[in-house]
């Protein structure tokens, strides 16, 4: 599938997400054992944050083996979080690469806020060098995934790969692909 492909098999999953109060999640033991037997065919990377109100899977409406999930706070794609792009890339064939931001992240809130704590040091430096000088929350969120997808493709030199961008609004369940 190509991008507006993946984007709209996206917009229809999140679609049926918010427009159903109970997402129906293809889970079952057949699909388990076809996964098994057959290994993951994902056609996409999502890589997101790791706040809890984010659920990847449920936004999309995706069955396992759907989406290759990689979770960080703030969405910030480090060298493990690069890594795994690459082995989702290489090894999985996946050529689609979606980082998903969200409405009120705290990664984001901390860097405008200026928090300086040391175990958090990688991260927030990363998110402040990403929204520079920027104060509003939303600009700053569009910012940081912009700066991570810019880092995925400097990084990972695939033909053929695609790398989008899209923020979550966890109020609405709603998400907006950047052009």
């Amino acid at each position: 599938m190509d991008k507006e492909e993946i984007r709209e098999y996206l917009r229809k999953g999140n679609l049926k997400f918010t427009g159903s109060p109970i997402a129906s999640l293809h889970v079952d033991e057949s699909l388990r054992e076809y996964l098994v037997e057959n290994g993951q065919h994902p056609y996409a990377i999502v890589v997101a944050c790791s706040d809890s109100r984010v659920n990847v899977e449920a936004v999309f409406s995706a069955s396992l083996g759907d989406i290759f999930v990689i979770r960080s706070a703030g969405n910030v794609v480090l060298d493990g979080e690069l890594s795994s792009i690459a082995y989702a890339v290489k090894h999985l064939h996946c050529h689609y690469v979606l980082v998903l931001g969200h409405t009120h992240c705290g990664a984001v809130d901390s860097a405008l806020k200026g928090v300086d704590e040391e175990e958090l040091r990688p991260l927030l430096d990363d998110v402040k060098a990403a929204i520079k000088e920027e104060v509003d929350p939303r600009k700053a969120e569009i910012l940081n995934v912009r700066y991570e997808m810019n880092k995925i493709k400097k990084a990972i030199k695939t033909e053929g790969l695609t790398v989008d961008g899209a923020v979550y609004d966890i109020l609405t369940g709603s998400v907006e692909f950047l052009d």
